[in-house]
């Protein structure tokens, strides 16, 4: 069972993050992602945060995004 529920949530988070294409609802994804993260345990790739840039991805964008972040924790 939980197998199957690390499949579907990576199945969607690279539909979603890499090629850009979510194939669910923000809200319909959120339930997955919660209910996956109740039932899989602690070393299923569910529980990862973040991953590495897209290649599509310009340096000029993760400066900017970078620069964006910095400003927002000063004020």
């Amino acid at each position: 069972m939980t197998q199957e529920y690390e499949d579907e949530v990576m199945a969607h988070r690279y539909l979603y993050y890499v090629l850009a294409e979510p194939v669910l609802t923000d809200a319909d994804y959120d339930t997955l992602e919660r209910r996956a993260r109740e039932v899989c345990p602690p070393e299923s790739p569910v529980h990862k945060v973040g991953s590495s840039l897209p290649s599509s991805y310009t340096k000029k964008q993760v400066e900017l995004a970078t620069q964006f972040l910095k400003g927002s924790r000063q004020q």
